[in-house]
């Protein structure tokens, strides 16, 4: 009686550890996809020899600059702005 009373109760116990197996499994997965992007090689590369300016003052002028984006090039953003 004892012997089929702790059979029965590990069934039960088993049968409430499979959800949180799901979510291993899951979170394993996830863990898997941002380790990829972690590692991956980016398409935009560093400079060898990057321009260096001798002076720098703190101050930025942005002169006719014009945006648009690549999926719209008629559709300009900025258009000829100074900043």
């Amino acid at each position: 009686m004892v012997v089929f009373f702790s059979i029965l109760m590990a069934g039960f116990n088993f049968s409430q550890l499979t959800p949180s197996l799901k979510k291993i499994a899951e979170g394993r997965q996830s863990a898997a996809r941002i380790f990829q992007i972690i590692d991956r090689e980016p398409k935009i590369k560093n400079n060898a020899n990057p321009i260096r300016p001798e002076v720098f003052k703190g101050v930025i002028k942005l002169e006719n600059v014009t945006f648009s984006y690549p999926k719209d090039k008629n559709k300009k953003i900025l258009d000829n702005i100074t900043i």
